[in-house]
């Protein structure tokens, strides 16, 4: 009996933390392979693309965020994980700064091809693609996101 207890605990523990799992690796962060910077915190990230605080890099080089079209799955896997907001919530967000005149959005790309070209072609620029997407024959790397 306790064996069985014990399994169905591990079974339902996988099930509930598989998504946990699977979200970890739904995005990865890139910038261009020139660029010296090889990790940033969470809220660097998020800084950057809500356009708070940060807008050089180390260099002094401007940074570029890219973004990917509103209601994309890599879209909302990244405001998720890495913004800790909904889709919606970024794109209420942005709609505020905009109709206020405070700000503009990061340019939106369609898809991870485009992203990787943007951010190969920008030295300056730092973007996301799928976890599944992969960066060779692009001059980008992906960076640690703590």
């Amino acid at each position: 009996m306790n064996t069985q207890k014990t399994l169905l605990v591990f079974f339902l523990l996988f099930i509930f933390c598989l998504p946990l799992m699977a979200q970890s690796g739904a995005v990865k962060v890139i910038v261009n392979q020139g660029n010296s910077v090889s990790s940033l915190t969470k809220k660097e990230v998020s800084d950057i693309f809500m356009k708070k605080n940060k807008d050089t890099w180390q260099n002094g080089s401007g940074i570029i965020p890219v973004d990917q079209v509103f209601k994309s799955k890599t879209h909302e896997a990244f405001c998720d994980i890495i913004l800790n907001k909904s889709g919606d919530a970024v794109n209420s967000y942005w709609c505020t700064r905009i109709y206020s005149g405070r700000d503009t959005p990061p340019v939106r790309l369609s898809s991870d091809k485009e992203v990787l070209e943007y951010v190969a072609g920008n030295a300056g620029a730092i973007g996301y693609i799928s976890g599944s997407a992969g960066t060779e024959g692009f001059n980008v790397k992906v960076i640690q996101v703590q």
